[in-house]
This record gives C-alpha cells, sequence and structure tokens, in this order.
C-alpha cells in the first residue's frame, strides 16, 4: 500500500471529483491526538461525499441519510491517500490541532444475485 500527500491546491478538485466515485462505498471515521486518544466517529457508514471548502478550510465528510453523520475536518495541514489494489482505500488527515483522521473505505459486501424461481423449486 502507498500514500501520496496531495497538494492543498489540489484538495477541492480532487475531492469533488473523487466524491463521485466513492457514492455508495463504506466509510469508517476515526480521530486520533494525544490529547483525546482514539476515537471512532462512525463505523462502516454508507458514503455520500467529501468535500474540501478552501473558503473555509474545512473538509467535509457526508454519509448517507440513514445516518446523517456530518464530520467536519477545521484546517487541514496535510492529507494523505493510500492507494489499494481497488483504487482509493484510505484518506488520513492532519489537522490544525495535531489530531490524525483516518477515513477507511470499503465497498459494501455484495451478495450473489438470485432467482427466486429457483429458490421455490429447491423447496419442493
Amino acid at each position: 500500500m502507498d500514500f501520496i500527500e496531495l497538494p492543498s491546491n489540489k484538495w477541492h478538485e480532487f475531492f469533488d471529483g473523487f466524491s463521485e466515485v466513492m457514492r455508495g462505498k463504506l466509510i469508517e471515521l476515526e480521530v486520533v491526538g494525544l490529547d483525546l486518544g482514539d476515537q471512532i466517529q462512525g463505523r462502516w457508514l454508507s458514503v455520500d461525499g467529501m468535500t474540501y471548502e478552501p473558503a473555509e478550510d474545512v473538509l467535509y465528510v457526508y454519509t448517507g441519510p440513514a445516518e446523517s453523520v456530518d464530520h467536519a475536518i477545521w484546517h487541514p495541514r496535510q492529507i494523505f491517500i493510500e492507494l489499494g489494489p481497488s483504487g482509493v482505500s484510505q484518506v488520513v488527515v492532519i489537522d490544525a490541532d495535531d489530531h490524525k483522521q483516518f477515513m477507511r473505505l470499503r465497498a459494501p459486501l455484495e451478495l450473489p444475485a438470485t432467482n427466486p424461481a429457483s429458490q421455490i423449486s429447491q423447496l419442493r
């Protein structure tokens, strides 16, 4: 797995395009810092998108309407992405308070399609 640091002048563009790709994936949000310990903010929620707003200097993470957990990272200093076999698997942000914020991504478990007729015939 390789981490790549995103230059700050590309954050807005990257997350606007990345939001389209990541929709429907699941995300786990974890915040780590000496002053607050290790805290899970959300565990495997559906992702609606991420966006960086330069005027506010904040990275927003939006989850699905059922969970309705929005996460804001104010004043990010560095953003790294981890590339896995199927694309971006993790986004790591170091904020102004030296907290590390981990956003792990994965595809939801897909079950094989079933044929209702074959299920009924198996019951006979």
